[in-house]
Order: C-alpha cells, then sequence, then structure tokens
C-alpha cells in the first residue's frame, strides 16, 4: 500500500515540476500492479497543465495522457488478473 501512495505522490509531483515522462513512468507502474484511477487523474492534470502553455493549433492540446491512462487502466486489466490474483 505504501508504494502505490509514494508512486502516486512521485507522479504528482512530476506533473508539477518534472519531465513529462516521469508521470508516464508512475502511471505505468501503477496500472500494472493495481487498479489505480489516480493514474487518469495524473494524464488529466499533465493534459491540463500543458494545454495552458501551448497554442490552440498544436497537438498538444489533445488529451494524449489522459487518453494513456484510460488504455492503461483498462487495457491492463487482463494481464492484472492473470498474473496477479
Amino acid at each position: 500500500m505504501y508504494v502505490r501512495i509514494i508512486l502516486g505522490f512521485i507522479g504528482f509531483l512530476g506533473v508539477m515540476t518534472g519531465p513529462w515522462w516521469v508521470p508516464l513512468t508512475c502511471m505505468v507502474l501503477l496500472c500494472i500492479r493495481w487498479s489505480a484511477p489516480e493514474a487518469v487523474l495524473m494524464g488529466l492534470f499533465l493534459d491540463l497543465s500543458w494545454q495552458g502553455s501551448m497554442a490552440a493549433t498544436s497537438w498538444h492540446t489533445w488529451p494524449i495522457f489522459t487518453a494513456l491512462g484510460l488504455v492503461f487502466l483498462w487495457g491492463l486489466e487482463p494481464l492484472r488478473r492473470r498474473f496477479l490474483f
């Protein structure tokens, strides 16, 4: 349980201060081990923080990390069920 809290904290801290790959790595690690809706929230916060700093016509305004969080959360569910339980 402490590992999940630490990964979530590092991911949310990485959204505010780190490069894009820090929250992405935390999202993947969280979704591999647990059914973690905080991965979707991390992606949402990362998309919202990038959306304000880019132009409206840029591809950065697409919700890439939110979509990746949903894909990780639901796409890795069969893997979790098969190998972890």
